[in-house]
């Protein structure tokens, strides 16, 4: 099995809203975001395992994706 490293960024309208509902004192989790990102968990193709993310606190590095497969196919 071989891991991979991905890099991406958050869409900028989902960042200003989260980050203006902090700024209002709004720090209960997005409801509608963590269905996606289950739902995005669950329909991984088979063989493909999501190891971690991580999100940087700022727009000009990327967050980072890591999984592991072994058929480089499956990304």
């Amino acid at each position: 099995m071989a891991t991979y490293i991905g890099f991406y960024h958050i869409d900028p309208e989902f960042q200003r809203d989260t980050g203006a509902r902090a700024r209002n004192g709004d720090n209960s989790a997005d409801l509608a975001f963590q269905r996606r990102m289950t739902k995005l968990r669950d329909t991984l193709r088979a063989g493909l395992k999501l190891i971690g993310s991580w999100g940087t606190s700022s727009n000009e590095r990327p967050n980072v994706w890591i999984c592991e497969t072994d058929a480089p196919r499956h990304l």
